[in-house]
């Protein structure tokens, strides 16, 4: 028989352990065997990411033609909305692969981060680091691992909710890196003028409401930095939302400022449809594929 003392060492040991594993579990959600299963090239990495200083997993959905030869592809990376994982948004690789098979647009290579719940952003702690990790890891990575066309004219973005800000924000951040951006279910938000509880609590969690930060990750300042580089790399812009989230002003106005600087934004409003990314997938999942087909291809 245990004595009091071995029992609280055995609780103690299986809490740390369950800890551990929870943590483990935000930043590497391996795919179900159904998942496998549905969606051909599908593969799963694990990466020892030096900024987040841990594991972190990510999807890459290879194309049909992949092991058949030396062709190198575009990249699509794929960002989920929030408390997501790397293989929340997998099944929107289904509408590629169908086009694939129609021959409606050409091959791409389809890479989903794990984000979790970090906005995308490099959090004021430091232990959570999800923008350096995308940046300066992830994207080098698979530029090495695959057979990537490693330059912007072949690197995209796209992304639903929190993904779509990230999205956003990325693509005007570094307009060196990227060619264009999606955004699925709602735009950029300014960070430093926005009265929405939701996203100052956001701030208040990820950033302790430090204004230098908020800066950092608010598209509108970039926008205003950058607006000249986007506009002459031609970086283009396909805003997609439905007609009933509650995110849709956000969408309106982000288009609304890129078009009044003269870049290239496209804003596509699905009716009947809320904050919900399976219904705008099927709406216009395959017209965003092969406009991302049309800009690969420019």
């Amino acid at each position: 028989m245990l004595t009091r003392r071995s029992r609280l060492l055995f609780y103690s040991l299986h809490f740390a352990l369950a800890l551990v594993a929870s943590v483990d579990a935000q930043w590497v959600h391996k795919p179900s065997l159904k998942l496998v299963e549905d969606t051909p090239g599908l593969r799963h990495e694990v990466f020892d990411s030096t900024a987040m200083k841990e594991k972190v997993g990510y999807s890459v959905v290879v194309p049909p033609t992949y092991d058949e030869g030396d062709k190198r592809y575009p990249v699509v990376y794929w960002l989920h909305g929030g408390g997501g994982n790397e293989c929340s948004s997998v099944f929107t690789s289904k509408v590629w692969l169908k086009l694939y098979a129609s021959a409606e647009v050409e091959e791409v290579i389809l890479i989903y981060p794990n984000g979790f719940r970090s906005g995308y952003m490099d959090h004021v702690d430091g232990k959570v680091m999800v923008e350096t990790m995308v940046i300066e890891e992830l994207i080098p990575r698979i530029d090495q691992r695959f057979r990537t066309i490693a330059n912007r004219e072949g690197r995209a973005l796209h992304g639903f909710s929190m993904g779509a800000s990230g999205a956003l924000k990325f693509a005007i951040n570094y307009p060196e890196l990227f060619c264009s951006a999606v955004a699925y279910g709602g735009g950029a938000i300014d960070l430093e003028k926005t009265k929405r509880q939701f996203v100052l609590d956001i701030l208040k969690r990820n950033l302790n409401a430090d204004l230098e930060m908020i800066r950092h990750n608010n598209t509108y300042h970039y926008l205003e930095r950058n607006h000249e580089a986007v506009r002459q790399r031609g970086i283009r812009f396909l805003l997609i939302c439905g007609e009933k989230d509650t995110w849709l002003d956000t969408a309106q106005s982000f288009h609304a400022v890129l078009t009044e600087k003269r870049i290239s934004s496209e804003l596509r409003i699905v009716p009947k449809v809320g904050h919900q990314l399976a219904p705008l997938i099927d709406a216009e999942g395959a017209s965003a594929t092969k406009f991302q087909n049309t800009v690969f291809a420019q």
